[in-house]
Order: C-alpha cells, then structure tokens, then sequence
C-alpha cells in the first residue's frame, strides 16, 4: 500500500502458489489499483517495484497477473516495465 499521510493512494493485492511438487513457486498479483489523482506519479512503479521484492524474498521465480485488454494505459504500464503478454493461458469465469 501507498500513502501519503492519512490518504491511501494505491494497493497490490497478492497471493503465493504453490504449484505441484518440483514445480515452481509464483507470485500471483490479484488487484493493482491507483486512484486516479495519483496516477502517472510513480505510485504503480513502486507498487510492482515491492512485489518484485516479495516475490524474491519468498523465493519465487516469476510474477503473474492478468489485465483487461480494454486498458490501454495498463497494458502500456506493463510493457513498460519490461513484461511480456503470454500465449498459452486463457481467462475463466462461470457464473453462480
């Protein structure tokens, strides 16, 4: 989380996997969110700068997320820090 006295200006949400036996261990970026006035203020860069830091300290090899393909900045932000789109993974969901 990113403050700026009281105010909140950004969050990651994350979770570790732990994936078969051998197998090798991720982090799993849920939610990046920046309120809108604080974006483009460096807020997302160190955000992502300390899930590198987790993900390394829990001995992770990779950091995996999703992102809506009608989010251009994002996509933009992502590539950006160096991450590429990946092939191979398909996205989800089933109503209850």
């Amino acid at each position: 989380m990113v403050r700026d006295g009281d105010q909140i200006l950004g969050l990651a949400s994350y979770s570790l996997l732990w994936p078969a036996a051998g197998a090798e261990t991720s982090l799993s970026l849920k939610e990046l969110y920046v309120r809108e006035h604080a974006r483009r203020s460096g807020v997302a860069r160190a955000l992502m700068a300390e899930l590198r830091k987790a993900a390394s300290d829990a001995g992770c090899s990779r950091i995996e997320w999703t992102a809506d393909t009608d989010n251009p900045a994002a996509l933009a932000f992502y590539e950006a820090l160096g991450a590429e789109p990946q092939d191979g993974k398909i996205f989800y969901r089933a109503a209850l």
